[in-house]
């Protein structure tokens, strides 16, 4: 409705005004509604128009241009385009040092964009550089907390461990904030071996997030199951049950049935409840694991970017060996769930030779990868507060219009 009533203005403000710098500023407000509804390539739509308004409206070099420069970028980005998102990164980075200088906060910003897509793309090396130069213009919890992140990737977790505690100084008193560089505290302390330190650094992160979104919020469902996996780890196995179990509830009501999120608690809950001999749950919670990530695969592998796509039959792979490992059906049946996982992955390789060799076949296998593209992506995201069955509803006709393509 947002994004309708804000498409019905901006056609006023064209017809009263023109393409003028105000109409690109409600078209970009446009753009930022669509990447916030997931639909990336209408926000790609908008915001090209933006940028060609304001290259003619507005001096080089102008902090609002750079801005939408750096937006376009972070589409590009969001849709697995990474040359092209970092070519427009650096067009912003550059402009931005020649007309504010390299001390600015937005100089700063230019580099953690581009220390993002470095880290995304796999070169922690770069976004560890990246991340150090902003910290040195403009020191925040948040670029400790990014920086600390690669470092923990890069196997370095006593450095990570240190900017976590920095962040987690500097965001005290600041509710869900200082939670999140708590949780890295707990992440860093447990890599170490230090699984005390590690379960009341996440004890205290879990409950200031229950404090602020209350106990039906997913982001305390994943707080609840990073406890759930400390708890375990200091041997108290019941507690960990209970506060996975917890988790699964409150992120199947606020997330509903499909979501990837709810797939990963899923595998938390066999494994706990494997280990204490809870054979029957194990086996549901793998099984309903498997099912879900198997749909994502199905419906939007074909639309996510090559990263993405390692990261979800990375989640798949470890549904399937907790699924073999515990489930209860007949052998022929979890070679049919392997069997059906392979299939989704040659039927995408399959869909590119065929339209090899046909411009219309090809035009329509583009038009099927956005609808998958945008359908991985709400799938991924979460519903807004109180919005679940809107948010449900959306996915469901995304899945019939990706079916009619298909």
């Amino acid at each position: 409705r947002a994004i309708r009533l804000l498409d019905q203005a901006n056609a006023i403000s064209q017809a009263t005004a023109g393409r003028s710098t105000s109409y690109a500023l409600g078209l970009a407000n446009l753009s930022a509604l669509y990447i916030d509804a997931g639909e990336y390539a209408q926000a790609a739509q908008a915001q090209d128009e933006v940028l060609g308004i304001l290259k003619k409206t507005l001096p080089r070099g102008h902090p609002e241009l750079i801005q939408h420069l750096r937006r376009r970028a972070l589409i590009h980005q969001l849709l697995g385009e990474h040359p092209a998102a970092r070519r427009l990164f650096l067009q912003a980075r550059a402009l931005c040092k020649s007309s504010l200088g390299e001390k600015h906060a937005e100089y700063a910003a230019c580099l953690g964009d581009l220390a993002f897509l470095s880290q995304e793309m796999g070169d922690l090396d770069e976004a560890a550089a990246l991340f150090q130069q902003a910290l040195t213009i403009a020191p925040s919890a948040q670029l400790k907390n990014n920086l600390g992140l690669v470092r923990m990737h890069q196997r370095a977790y006593r450095e990570a461990l240190g900017l976590f505690r920095e962040s987690a100084a500097l965001t005290r008193g600041r509710g869900e904030d200082h939670a999140t560089s708590l949780g890295n505290v707990a992440m860093a302390h447990r890599m170490l071996g230090e699984k005390k330190e590690a379960l009341a650094a996440e004890r205290e992160a879990t409950r200031l997030v229950r404090e602020a979104r209350g106990e039906k919020h997913p982001a305390y469902a994943a707080r609840l199951q990073n406890l759930a996996v400390l708890l375990a780890d200091n041997g108290q196995r019941r507690e960990a049950l209970e506060a996975c179990r917890l988790a699964l509830r409150v992120k199947r009501e606020a997330l509903g049935p499909r979501h990837p999120e709810l797939g990963i608690t899923l595998i938390n809950l066999a494994t706990l409840a494997a280990e204490p001999d809870l054979p029957r749950e194990s086996a549901r919670a793998a099984a309903e694991a498997v099912d879900i990530h198997a749909r994502i695969v199905r419906d939007g592998f074909a639309g996510l970017s090559e990263r993405q796509r390692l990261a979800l039959l990375e989640s798949l792979r470890l549904a399937l060996d907790v699924y073999l490992m515990h489930g209860e059906e007949s052998v022929a049946s979890a070679y049919e769930k392997v069997l059906a996982f392979k299939g989704a992955l040659g039927a995408s390789a399959a869909e590119r030779r065929l339209a090899s060799g046909s411009p219309e076949l090809a035009r329509r296998l583009a038009d099927l990868r956005a609808a998958r593209a945008d359908l991985a992506t709400l799938s991924a995201s979460l519903p807004p507060p109180g919005r679940a069955e809107e948010w449900n509803a959306r996915l469901e006709a995304l899945e019939r219009r990706k079916e009619e393509l298909q």
